[in-house]
């Protein structure tokens, strides 16, 4: 949460040089899935994914000018979930994971290429970085081998942490601008989210994250 107010205060800095502010709300859709395929030690491994539901809530500044470059930045809290099913097998040891996850995030992104179509869509392609602030995992892990074995243990007897702490991806953002008056712009807008790193630590897989979130925004003319 201090990470949280901290963004605000820094983009509250540049208010003065922004078009817009904006704060946003809504629900996600998470799906995670295997970012560069399965590619393991063992000789046999499969992953299984069911997605999950959300909300995300934030703050963002557009139309910011910093030489000839115009700006999206955001400032965001995001909670999404999601169940995996990994395994993997060798000739002399497997291992099988059950989970549900949820997650909280807080996260910044940045938006280089901005432009509109037909003066009312918004379109901003960029990237994010997420950290971990707070998680609910509930699952076993199961170990057959010649030098250790084990079946459902809990996932959360482990010392060693299940989730990543930090997080990176591609971003875009599609809104339609709404005027309610010379100020003030309802924005209804989807976005994307494109894990590029892994999700978990010192288990099976390389499990990322796709996010879709379906939201609601209030602009504010500077």
């Amino acid at each position: 949460m201090r990470r949280f107010t901290l963004g605000i205060a820094c983009l509250c800095c540049f208010n003065l040089y922004a078009q817009n502010i904006e704060v946003v709300g809504g629900v996600n859709q998470n799906n995670f899935y295997d970012s560069f395929g399965v590619e393991n030690f063992s000789d046999h491994s499969s992953s299984s994914y069911s997605s999950g539901l959300g909300y995300t809530f934030g703050v963002g500044i557009e139309e910011l000018k910093i030489g000839w470059l115009n700006l999206r930045f955001t400032l965001g809290l995001e909670r999404y979930s999601g169940e995996i099913e990994l395994s993997e097998e060798s000739y002399v040891w497997s291992q099988s994971l059950e989970a549900e996850i949820e997650k909280t995030v807080f996260s910044f992104g940045f938006y280089p290429l901005n432009f509109k179509i037909l003066d009312k869509i918004d379109v901003n392609l960029g990237s994010e970085v997420s950290w971990l602030i707070n998680e609910n995992v509930k699952g076993t892990t199961s170990v057959y081998g010649d030098l250790v074995q084990y079946e459902n243990k809990d996932l959360n007897d482990f010392d060693d942490e299940f989730n990543s702490q930090t997080y990176f991806g591609f971003a875009g953002r599609l809104a339609y601008d709404i005027k309610l008056s010379e100020k003030f712009t309802l924005s209804p807008q989807y976005v994307y989210y494109l894990g590029l790193l892994e999700e978990f630590e010192g288990f099976l897989g390389n499990t990322s994250s796709f996010r879709q979130h379906f939201s609601i925004g209030i602009q504010k003319a500077l």
